[in-house]
């Protein structure tokens, strides 16, 4: 950022005033050639000479914050800041850069309202403009994102920031269509905006016109694109090649605090046996809370990467001497697919945190079952599956709420529900939606979210929904997470998305008594219901088209006695199959982690039977 020149009037003495001001061009200089120390210094000189004399120093201040900023002292250069925002509420700079510091530091509400603060003073600034647009986004405010974005391009038609991110907020509202072409847009501009390209293929996730081969091609090429920009994989490993060892293993993640993906993970962590295993959490996450701490507890050791350069945390695993790392993130947001490639155990897995191919030619395995990767298919892979026995992931059966009684005998009409990211609904599934709303009278369709506060992902599904001729009164979209379960006990029959379907959501449910509708498709992301459903011993919930999709809706919401027997059963049920047992599920992955490893020591790494 740039700053306006020192004040003149310092003092009566016009040496002083030269001398002040050649002292702060000064500084200006070593901050243009990224010397920010030596800039610091010089700052704080110009600021106590400014105070001597008895004058305002928030010019000063401003350069000085930045200064800070810069060496990522971030809570001295907060209160520098405001301090001098405080002495000068007509500077732009201090609300620039406070904007700027709340951004890097993921404080997104506090980044929005300094960066609205710079608007008010230079309402066409680019940068405040793009950042208060990433803030929105961030924030959930979707529709007010896209229009900040949109301005950012009417002032720079080919800005890669804007780009991005106007392409990042059009996959949250649910538009992967108009999302994809705008990421190939970002990378067609600029070579070096290359880590977008792992974005675009979580986005593709989304997108049903997509055929298998090609998303699997486009995460390949991705994983190409990350071999020449990493360089060679390491192969020196010089572990112990004796497996019946106590093993080290680790498990990359950004997400280890309350997110979904602990969801599924921590009872694994809770059930590892450390006889046979330890443990290494390589924690990527700023962001901590209760669950961070409980993980922290699950680990004989934790290593914290989040604020490494790559090559720092790059060593800090090497120092690790892993025998197997787990990836959990694949290509989902906050990822270290950089670090992955170039190889950082013997044996490398992803498993959880993505329902798809991370395309790295050192990602050794995916970790699937039978059903979301079935034997003897085509398997859109660049790893080898590993298939379990029985479910590929376990879901912490939490103490959601007591199940009430089934909500068709209180309101006489049969209640849908679907509490899926609405980005995952697309045009596709609300015909579906409408066909069995149009079959079902009286019926209505429950939708719960939190971006549903969101004016453009409202309007987004309702306008699908008033293209199937369905009128608002026969469906209710309503926003927020808290106390998300307690919304199933308003719920007859949960009516899962497609192709992406809900994973935590689809358990949920089940948990809470009340039957999931899933059509089984082609590729991993859009069998997870499927797979969650026969191995809960609920496959009759499995259609395998959308007509049969249709059908089984429509046939259930005719049996309201079976539908209650299903909430009084349910959960009762569920406890003892492998989703929701987190013990056997556990020691039947250890016995996997055993396996290959295994493999590796015989050089056989290729070579893993089919489960």
């Amino acid at each position: 950022m740039k700053r306006r020149k020192l004040p003149k009037a310092v003092a009566a003495n016009p040496h002083v005033v030269r001398a002040l001001e050649d002292r702060f061009q000064e500084g200006k200089r070593y901050e243009a050639a990224k010397n920010f120390l030596a800039a610091e210094k010089i700052y704080r000189e110009v600021v106590n000479t400014y105070v001597r004399h008895g004058y305002s120093p928030a010019v000063p201040n401003a350069a000085l914050g930045y200064a800070l900023l810069n060496q990522r002292k971030f809570e001295e250069a907060e209160k520098v800041l405001k301090t001098s925002a405080s002495q000068d509420p007509t500077l732009f700079h201090p609300y620039a850069n406070l904007g700027a510091l709340y951004a890097t530091t993921r404080r997104w509400k506090e980044c929005a309202e300094a960066s609205s603060s710079a608007l008010k003073l230079k309402p066409q600034n680019l940068e405040s403009l793009l950042t208060l647009a990433e803030a929105q986004k961030e924030t959930k405010q979707y529709a007010l994102s896209v229009q900040n974005f949109l301005l950012a391009l009417s002032l720079d038609k080919d800005n890669v920031v804007a780009c991005k991110g106007l392409a990042s907020a059009y996959y949250q509202i649910g538009e992967p269509s108009v999302a994809i072409p705008m990421f190939r847009r970002v990378l067609q501009s600029d070579p070096e905006a290359w880590a977008s390209t792992s974005f675009l293929l979580f986005v593709m996730q989304y997108e049903p016109a997509l055929l298998n081969q090609e998303v699997l091609q486009e995460h390949v090429n991705y994983g190409n694109l990350l071999r020449q920009k990493t360089g060679p994989a390491r192969t020196n490993f010089t572990n112990s090649k004796n497996y019946n060892r106590r093993l080290r293993i680790g498990y990359l993640s950004a997400d280890f605090y309350n997110h979904v993906v602990m969801r599924f993970a921590e009872q694994v962590f809770a059930h590892h046996d450390h006889t046979k295993f330890e443990v290494v959490m390589i924690a990527a996450n700023r962001e901590r809370d209760a669950w961070t701490d409980r993980i922290k507890t699950y680990a004989n050791r934790w290593v914290d990467i989040s604020q490494m350069t790559g090559s720092e945390a790059k060593e800090a695993i090497y120092g690790c001497e892993l025998d197997i790392i787990i990836d959990l993130a694949g290509h989902s947001g906050n990822n270290h697919l950089a670090l992955l490639a170039s190889r950082l155990a013997p044996v490398q897995i992803t498993w959880l945190g993505y329902s798809g191919t991370t395309g790295l030619d050192v990602m050794d395995y995916i970790i699937v079952d039978n059903v979301v990767a079935p034997p003897g298919e085509p398997a859109y892979f660049a790893e080898t599956p590993i298939r379990l026995p029985h479910s590929y992931l376990c879901f912490q059966s939490p103490d959601l709420f007591e199940i009430d009684e089934l909500p068709f005998s209180r309101t006489g009409y049969i209640t849908f529900g679907c509490m899926n990211n609405p980005a995952k609904i697309n045009k596709y599934v609300v015909s579906w939606w409408a066909k069995i709303l149009e079959k079902i009278p009286n019926s209505k369709m429950l939708l719960r979210y939190g971006t549903y506060v969101d004016p453009l992902v409202r309007e987004r599904i309702a306008k699908m929904f008033r293209e199937c001729n369905v009128s608002p009164e026969r469906y209710q979209m309503l926003p927020g997470l808290r106390d998300f379960g307690k919304v199933y006990n308003d719920v007859d029959i949960a009516l899962d998305t497609f192709p992406y379907n809900g994973t935590t959501t689809t358990c949920e449910a089940l948990w809470m008594g009340v039957p999931v509708i899933a059509i089984r498709g082609d590729r991993f992301v859009s069998r997870v219901s499927a797979s969650v459903l026969t191995n809960s011993g609920l496959d009759r919930f499995i259609a395998e088209s959308a007509e049969e999709y249709i059908d089984l809706a429509v046939r259930f919401a005719k049996q309201p006695d079976h539908l209650t027997n299903l909430r009084q059963n349910m959960r009762a049920n569920l406890s003892a199959t492998p989703v929701y047992d987190a013990q056997t599920f556990t020691k039947g992955l250890e016995n996997t982690y055993v396996q290959v490893f295994q493999l590796w020591c015989d050089g056989k790494a290729e070579s893993l039977p089919a489960a």
